[in-house]
């Protein structure tokens, strides 16, 4: 029950969307909205270094917590796995912004290839 609790906040803290955060505050609209993908690359370029750079570090820190809090707690094997891809799956398709009609939205905005063709980039 712990190892889902923990996916459960690894998702939801997979989920959240610095860039997005950021640009809604300094510009009043997302960066989606202007046609860009949101992350650390187009922060940088449409709201400055510090932003972006700020985008960039806190990223990487959205995989370690929900991995570090398992680790802590000795979960092993299966359980430790799902709270470490939690994070993982929450940045990809993040709460919110998942259409059920068979395509994730994200997909269809951007155009990725690995949603056209899954595993296609591994």
């Amino acid at each position: 029950m712990l190892s889902l609790t923990l996916s459960v906040f690894g998702y939801l803290w997979g989920s959240i969307l610095p860039a997005e955060w950021m640009a809604r505050r300094r510009l009043g609209h997302s960066l989606v909205e202007m046609g860009e993908n949101p992350g650390a690359s187009a922060s940088w370029r449409i709201l400055g270094f510090r932003i972006g750079f700020s985008v960039m570090m806190f990223d990487p820190f959205k995989g370690a917590i929900p991995y570090l809090l398992a680790e802590t707690l000795r979960l092993q094997d299966f359980w430790l796995v799902m709270p470490s891809v939690a994070p993982v799956v929450g940045h990809n398709w993040p709460a919110g912004r998942f259409n059920w009609g068979g395509t994730w939205s994200g997909c269809r905005r951007w155009g990725h290839s690995e949603c056209r063709f899954p595993g296609h980039g591994l």
